[in-house]
Formats: C-alpha cells, structure tokens, sequence
C-alpha cells in the first residue's frame, strides 16, 4: 500500500498511520510506515470498560480512557 501511494504521490513525502484494538481495548496499538520502514507502539489497557462504566456514569470510556492512551502512543512515535 505505502508503495502504491508514493508512487501515486509523485515527490511529496508519504506516511501512513492507523489504530488498532482488541474489541476489550486490550491490547491497542498505533503505527505508522514510511519511507523508513514501520514503527509501531502497543499498550495493554488495565481498566476493565463495565467497571469504569459503573463508577463514571457521567463519563465516556472512549473519550476518557481509550483515546489519551492512543495519544500517549503516538506521541512515543512521534505522530
């Protein structure tokens, strides 16, 4: 696929990034693949979702567990 789109790119720089996660949020992962190679970084979540759930009603796991952790990967990738 990376080389698809370089080719398809022409001299612009190309960088493919994605997520990934298990359907319990464990493990998640973030990468990225550029001329380079790949580079990925995975985390094992401790929370378990319905508990969180039950003491934040209020809350939104994805948004208040889920996502921070993507971020904290991709910031140790460098994204």
């Amino acid at each position: 696929m990376y080389d698809l789109l370089k080719e398809k790119s022409g001299d612009a720089d190309v960088k493919i990034t994605g997520r990934y996660w298990d359907e319990a949020y464990s493990p998640i992962g973030a990468f990225y693949v550029d001329e380079n190679g790949w580079e990925a970084e995975e985390s094992e979540l401790d929370e378990d979702q319905w508990e969180w759930e039950e003491e934040n009603p209020e809350g939104f796991f994805w948004d208040d567990v889920i996502e921070p952790a993507f971020r904290a990967l991709e910031e140790e990738l460098g994204l």
